[in-house]
């Protein structure tokens, strides 16, 4: 996931604005990166993820889960 996210944020002109994520640990992934990569989340990129798990409850910035 850590590649996927920098291979689609690599450029910021042509970065989406939003990242759907398969499962929480996905998200937490892809949140954890883009912030790397010096995008502000979520104002700059909006991380989505599926399935509950317990520790997407205590991402910082929270984490929006389906």
């Amino acid at each position: 996931m850590e590649a996927a996210t920098i291979t689609l944020l690599k450029d910021p002109e042509t970065a989406p604005t939003a990242i759907v994520c398969a499962n929480g640990e996905m998200a937490v992934v892809a949140m954890r990166q883009a912030r790397r990569l010096g995008f502000r989340v979520p104002r700059d990129l909006s991380v989505v993820g599926f399935s509950n798990e317990t520790f997407t409850q205590v991402s910082d910035p929270p984490l929006t889960v389906v």
